[in-house]
């Protein structure tokens, strides 16, 4: 009798090892996911950032979503460099700016849109977001025109616990 108790002892110590062994890989799983969701979401706010430092002329905000060595790509010219992508993008959001405090701004706001986001990761620290994006802008004289629409693939990387784009293709229908 007591060789059956210690043997169910045994196998009910070996069991309960088993499952607790078992159960590890599941909460694992579960607090991946869980990451992934939080990375996904991160992701997304610095897509966000990105557009709306765009419509609201702000560079420093803009750059702030790069990474120093940020690629820009697109038919229209291809730019290496947080540095050089500043160079490409001041001009047009200086103009912006003036126009918006001189008053001859011909339109009372920009809106860029982007849709259909699909992100995958390309392990931990690396992750892909293709997207569509529209771009709206409110004419002072009334009416909304969609002026530019196409679709883009952004490269993210993880760097000191902050995503950040580090490659951007840019296609325009």
């Amino acid at each position: 009798m007591q060789k059956n108790l210690s043997r169910v002892a045994m196998w009910g110590a070996l069991f309960l090892a088993l499952g607790s062994a078992g159960a590890s890989p599941a909460r694992s799983a579960e607090g991946r996911e869980t990451s992934l969701e939080q990375d996904r979401l991160a992701i997304e706010n610095v897509a966000q950032d990105y557009v709306r430092a765009l419509d609201g002329a702000d560079l420093a905000a803009y750059l702030a979503t790069l990474t120093d060595d940020a690629k820009f790509l697109s038919k229209e010219g291809n730019y290496f460099g947080k540095q050089a992508i500043a160079d490409y993008v001041r001009p047009v959001l200086e103009s912006r700016l003036a126009q918006m405090r001189d008053g001859t701004q011909a339109n009372k706001g920009t809106h860029h849109v982007v849709t259909n986001v699909a992100i995958s990761f390309q392990g931990e620290d690396q992750a892909i977001m293709r997207s569509y994006w529209m771009f709206a802008v409110a004419r002072k004289t009334g009416g909304i025109e969609l002026s530019l629409m196409g679709s883009a693939e952004d490269h993210f990387v993880k760097r000191n616990g902050r995503w950040l784009i580090s490659e951007r293709h840019v296609e325009t229908l």
